[in-house]
């Protein structure tokens, strides 16, 4: 019979008790071992009982990356509640509307949040119990997390098996929703241990890796690899005080991490600082520096034969020394970019999928990293494209046991992305090469048709612009053209936000 995602956590919490399991980089009252995470997770899920939320109940959480973040998002699985993950930078009426489409019973936040959260509760109409995490003063209500967290708990009660499993939901996740029907994504305890399954083999992890997290918690994707992965297989995870070049700096060098989750756009500002400095040196530095990123690029993709870390020890240097894998996810990666990374000696595993596939469905593996690609379908995935046009390029189809089962009473949603035979419509267009690795080319539904009837596909540009580090955020659109004269017609238009932090630094900006 195959073991529960509590079962499993459990199991690897026992078996590596004395390791740690999560930290905060820099501050050492913020290290938890595995034996202290699961009986603070006990305790979380003891209490939750004792305060009356039943099997299937929602359970908010708003907060900032926190090991108190993780532990109350176990402690929910574990009691067989459901957790709510939400963005904490969301707009107050976005988050009303998914705690009033979730029905939320109680939440988790952050200390940040707590002005917010009271916000959320004067637009509900009810109030909703609150325990934070590192609050200083008790006020209006709000419990103290320190204090669930050291429930005491009967002996009996940690031997019982928890009783979520399969079919039961462990997750609602909300992709879109701040006006009508929210699309909430519910994913069961099934799901996750199905993801786990097909991810297991492509990372091949164990308690030796360290992981850094960069990315929100609130993502799946960083669920997958710290809540899921991590506390299965016994690797550290650790978290940064706050994500500023210089703490981001700090941290690699002091935790060495093995492991990197990152997004393309991360990817774009490291590939700008390391090719930026090369520029500002001599010729003849630039000219050696280019051999050898050429001689590494073809002993990689020739001969399997990896020299970055001796050619270019001081880059590897500034990542820790130790990275074993990056995973990037969530967008597109520049192929220019993932080429000069790949022949700087670094493995960047790429992986496709979508919260309602429970994250990835494909992945590229270290012994078959195809630049470019964003792999093959999990063992226990398939994937097809569906209408191909003259150069096999069509949406890309997903079934699996990680494909979710519908949104959160949303049954119109629902009807539209899933076929009558099971096959999940990603809203992606994508190709297989001759050898079976996936490419995504852009999305189905945002092609843009210019005046010349050239198709854009609007990810191709954000991800040429996003390189740059003037540009924070960005979306292309598609505007009617009316002065082309033409029915239909459309332009191309950008919304940019520019990146603040960076202009500040550099002095182009009066803020």
């Amino acid at each position: 019979m195959t073991k529960s995602f509590c079962q499993r956590f459990i199991e690897s919490c026992e078996k590596h008790s004395e390791l740690v399991a999560m930290r905060i980089v820099g501050d050492d009252a913020e290290v938890y071992t595995f034996g202290e995470m699961l009986k603070q997770i006990r305790a979380i899920a003891y209490r939750l009982q004792e305060e009356k939320i039943n099997f299937g109940d929602r359970v908010a959480l708003i907060g900032e990356n926190h090991p108190c973040w993780a532990i109350a998002y176990l402690g929910t699985l574990y009691h067989g509640a459901v957790c709510v993950p939400v963005d904490p930078h969301g707009e107050i009426e976005t988050l009303t509307n998914f705690l009033e489409n979730s029905e939320a019973k109680i939440a988790f936040l952050s200390p940040d949040m707590t002005e917010k959260f009271s916000q959320i509760e004067e637009k509900l109409g009810r109030h909703i119990p609150s325990v934070v995490w590192r609050m200083e003063n008790s006020t209006n209500g709000f419990q103290k997390f320190e204090d669930w967290s050291k429930t005491e708990f009967p002996e009996s009660y940690a031997k019982e098996i928890p009783k979520a499993n399969g079919d039961d939901m462990a997750l609602l996740m909300y992709t879109s929703g701040t006006t009508g029907t929210p699309k909430g994504v519910p994913l069961s305890h099934g799901n996750i241990v199905a993801e786990l399954d097909g991810i297991v083999p492509v990372l091949a992890l164990s308690e030796k890796d360290s992981i850094l997290s960069l990315l929100p918690l609130f993502h799946a994707y960083l669920q997958i690899v710290n809540l899921w992965v991590a506390t299965t297989y016994g690797c550290q995870a650790g978290y940064l005080k706050e994500l500023t070049p210089d703490e981001l700096s700090r941290a690699m060098k002091e935790f060495k991490p093995t492991v990197l989750t990152t997004v393309p756009r991360l990817w774009y500002l490291f590939h700008k600082k390391i090719f930026d400095a090369i520029e500002a040196k001599p010729k003849p530095v630039q000219l050696l520096f280019k051999g050898m990123l050429a001689t590494n690029g073809f002993l990689r993709k020739s001969l399997n034969t990896n020299l970055g870390n001796k050619l270019f020890g001081k880059v590897h240097e500034g990542f820790g020394g130790n990275l074993r894998i990056a995973i990037s996810a969530g967008s597109r990666f520049d192929e220019a970019v993932a080429k000069d990374f790949d022949a700087l000696g670094f493995t960047i595993i790429q992986g496709y999928g979508l919260t309602e596939t429970s994250g990835a469905a494909t992945a590229t593996y270290e012994t078959d990293n195809r630049v470019g690609s964003v792999g093959k379908p999990f063992i226990n995935a398939e994937v097809k494209i569906d209408q191909p046009n003259a150069e096999g390029i069509g949406e890309v189809m997903i079934r699996g046991e990680m494909v979710f089962k519908g949104y959160y009473k949303n049954p119109t949603a629902t009807a539209e992305v899933f076929t009558e035979d099971g096959w999940f419509r990603s809203g992606d267009l994508g190709k297989f090469d001759a050898d079976g690795h996936l490419y995504i080319v852009g999305r189905a539904k945002d092609v843009i048709v210019l005046p010349s009837g050239k198709n854009v596909h609007p990810e191709d540009l954000e991800v040429h612009y996003l390189k740059s580090p003037l540009v924070g955020e960005l979306a292309i659109l598609g505007l009617e053209d009316e002065s082309a004269g033409r029915a239909g017609a459309e332009k191309l238009a950008a919304v940019v936000v520019p990146d603040f932090e960076y202009l500040k630094r550099h002095k182009n900006l009066n803020l």
